[in-house]
């Protein structure tokens, strides 16, 4: 049993569970003794990952290690996530939460892990991470009427016209530095 972890359900008093499977239950702000990562990580994360990674081979997945600990961190059962928290240990699933890709973990998840590793006090667990969309679709609306030199008399009039107007729509576009006057260099 995991440091600071308890027990709930009955035992004979051996540890052994009599009855329905004992829940265990970590306390608010428990953190795991962290244990060195152990040469049984590869062939764990690969057992992990052919259950819990379905977009892609799970040798592909262990290629990206934290990825896989964040599906099992997101998706995983009890068993998965105490194992591979005593085989990595807990400062790699902070690792892990800390760098965060947008989408990775849910909000249930998120806010979990956050509490579970110490990182968060109620109430003040950080905003999951966002995608951003660095040009926004109504910018390249404006961009595509902006040039009066490219294709756009190609297009029919109707349909000139209907971009005319939603580029009008759009405010001014950012400034945007030129990088390169060359499609090439």
């Amino acid at each position: 049993m995991e440091a600071g972890l308890t027990r709930v359900g009955a035992d004979d008093g051996s540890g052994n569970a009599v009855g329905p499977r004992p829940r265990v239950v970590a306390p608010p702000y428990a953190v795991a003794v962290d244990t060195v990562t152990s040469s049984s990580e590869p062939a764990l994360l690969l057992r992990l990952a052919r259950r819990s990674v379905w977009w892609k081979p799970a040798e592909e997945a262990v290629q990206t290690p934290d990825r896989v600990i964040s599906q099992i961190m997101n998706m995983g059962d009890w068993d998965d996530v105490a194992e591979l928290v005593e085989c990595v240990g807990s400062e790699r699933f902070a690792s892990v939460l800390r760098s965060a890709a947008p989408g990775v973990f849910n909000a249930r998840s998120w806010h979990y892990w956050h509490y579970r590793l110490g990182m968060a006090r109620f109430g003040e667990v950080p905003e999951l991470p966002v995608r951003r969309v660095a040009f926004q679709p109504s910018e390249s609306v404006k961009a595509l009427s902006y040039f009066g030199d490219g294709d756009l008399h190609s297009l029919d009039l109707s349909t000139r016209n209907a971009l005319a107007s939603a580029a009008a729509l759009v405010g001014e576009l950012p400034e945007t530095p030129i990088i390169s006057r060359s499609l090439t260099e």
